[in-house]
């Protein structure tokens, strides 16, 4: 949430203050410049974190539905060897 937070603050700062920036030296328009990138920078981890955790979530669901497997084949195999077993 930080990150979006982040480029979400950035993003209204530079539309409240464009006019301004337009009329500052040009070291400063570099450091804005600057900015800019990193708020973009920003955006694209954010995109890529938000892309990690649906991965992981995949994942974590597969790996829930093979334990229901699991334990579902192990009940039947156990009543069979009790069954068996008598």
């Amino acid at each position: 949430m930080s990150i979006m937070d982040s480029t979400r603050q950035w993003n209204l700062y530079h539309k409240a203050r464009i006019a301004l920036l337009t009329i500052t030296p040009h070291s400063l328009n570099l450091s804005f410049d600057k900015l800019k990138s990193h708020a973009v920078t920003l955006d694209e981890i954010k995109t890529q974190s938000d892309d990690t955790v649906e991965t992981v979530k995949g994942r974590r669901d597969g790996l829930v539905n093979q334990i229901k497997l699991l334990k579902w084949v192990s009940m039947i195999y156990m009543s069979h060897a009790f069954c068996t077993a008598i």
